[in-house]
């Protein structure tokens, strides 16, 4: 007999228990493994010619959404394969390595994101409100040591609840639904009330069920005071970090727009309200209603199945899809890149019969190499405007 757990997001028969939800489900995983492999295709031609701290940054923000990529298609492919007789296979998968695997490298992913973003958020803050103190922006060598430390950081917290530790035990951290999501998304009364009732009445014999026992059962798994702190309170104090430094950002620059012939800039102003607002409120939306979810588990407030099921769906992966948009398809100088697609396209015209002569050989590849010297001048200057532009839209 079938009896499905209450994580609303799978049936007797099928590991994502409606076709809307499937079809989601694979949008969203080939979205996002197309946009930020373009990223990182896009980066790496670009770090040709700059390879600035930006660009590192949204580089490894790009990886890190690419796993969540991974974490989606896994499973939508188990979906493929136990389509039908998902209840067959249940127990099995979700106590398989690959579960456990696909649970740690969606959780790699929401937190080395959000580590990146709070990295981005604070090298922009010191570039634009503390823009002559030089000693306090990201060098290379130092972006590059606090994403290591970051990666470290973000792994070991996420590799925790695969290590044999007492704490876990026993050990389904990452195989609490077949989505392997180690999330506090609802509370179950009644498996609460039944632990109450055998704790009252002193049922089970031997067995001695505390209040920590209770709260671990209506919490799903043991481990769910690790899970409440990294994916809530973490994701919290991220969110408001961001925030508020945007909004510093923003009211720095209007202050010191104020200061200078340009005046107050209201159009400039409200393009890079427009722009803050969209990073600020893409943030908001993806980690404030599983945030929300989890306070209202931890209070004992039930939900009704459906949010469940659309949150875990629509909402986690909404960062990965967008962030590629946010911090780079809205960046770029596509007329730019056009321009050096169709220029190293076009071969160059032969030299004339009449340019045999050595001297005037001589005469042009120097002629050339100046045009091509002060060419590239332009160039860098053009791309450092732009840069700055885009620091101050940002």
């Amino acid at each position: 007999m079938c009896t499905p757990r209450l994580d609303h997001l799978s049936s007797c028969g099928d590991l994502v228990k409606n076709n809307i939800l499937r079809v989601f489900l694979w949008a969203f995983g080939i979205c996002i493994l197309l946009a930020n492999s373009a990223v990182i295709i896009l980066r790496i031609y670009e770090g040709r010619l700059k390879h600035g701290v930006n660009e590192i940054l949204v580089m490894h923000l790009s990886l890190s959404d690419m796993l969540m990529a991974v974490y989606i298609i896994i499973i939508a492919s188990m979906d493929m394969k136990y389509r039908g007789a998902y209840f067959q296979h249940q127990s099995a998968w979700k106590k398989s390595s690959l579960c456990m695997a696909s649970g740690f490298i969606a959780s790699l992913s929401s937190e080395m994101s959000v580590y990146v973003l709070v990295v981005m958020t604070l090298d922009r803050f010191l570039k634009i409100v503390f823009p002559l103190k030089m000693r306090l922006h990201f060098s290379k060598r130092a972006v590059y040591g606090v994403l290591i430390i970051g990666w470290i950081l973000c792994i070991t917290l996420t590799a925790l609840p695969l290590l044999p530790l007492d704490y876990f035990s026993p050990h389904e951290f990452y195989t609490q639904s077949g989505f392997c999501l180690p999330l506090m998304l609802n509370y179950d009364s009644a498996k609460e009330a039944l632990f109450n009732q055998r704790e009252n009445t002193g049922q089970d014999g031997s067995i001695e069920l505390d209040r920590q026992k209770s709260q671990q059962s209506y919490s799903h798994f043991n481990g769910w005071e690790y899970s409440f702190a990294l994916f809530n309170v973490v994701n919290l104090v991220a969110f408001f970090l961001i925030a508020v430094g945007y909004l510093a950002i923003f009211f720095a620059t209007r202050i010191s727009r104020s200061k200078t012939k340009h005046g107050s800039g209201n159009e400039r102003d409200r393009k890079m309200a427009v722009k803050l607002m969209w990073i600020v409120s893409t943030d908001f939306c993806c980690w404030i209603p599983v945030i929300i979810m989890g306070f209202l588990t931890y209070f004992k407030i039930a939900l009704p199945g459906e949010i469940i099921a659309y949150v875990s769906i629509f909402v986690l992966p909404i960062n990965s899809a967008i962030n590629p948009i946010l911090y780079t398809f809205s960046t770029l100088s596509w007329k730019d890149i056009w321009k050096k697609c169709k220029c190293r396209s076009t071969p160059e015209p032969p030299l004339a019969p009449n340019q045999s002569n050595t001297n005037d050989v001589a005469s042009s590849t120097f002629t050339s190499r100046k045009l091509f010297t002060v060419g590239a001048a332009e160039s860098k200057f053009e791309t450092y405007e732009r840069e700055m532009g885009q620091l101050q839209k940002a």
